[in-house]
């Protein structure tokens, strides 16, 4: 593409350019409080790393041994043969 063909595309009246402006600019004002939002409600409303955790040895104790026992094996604690 030549540089005529380049600038030609960019040629935008006045209100064009101020309606642009004008969504850049509510765009990022919403941006803005749509991220704070979703990060207040985030924090808020999900427990903390360890609660998941243990909530988590209480309601499925099994995937949770097995995913220990795996642990271990990988380890070599239950011997070489694992």
């Amino acid at each position: 593409m030549d540089k005529s063909q380049s600038t030609a595309n960019l040629n935008l009246s006045p209100a064009d350019k101020q309606s642009i402006e004008g969504l850049l600019g509510n765009l990022s004002e919403n941006d803005n409080s749509d991220s704070k939002n979703f990060l207040d409600n985030f924090a808020n409303q999900q427990d903390s790393g360890w609660k998941r955790y243990v909530n988590g040895i209480y309601n499925h104790p099994k995937t949770w041994w097995v995913g220990i026992i795996h642990l271990q094996m990988l380890m070599g604690i239950w011997g070489p043969q694992y």
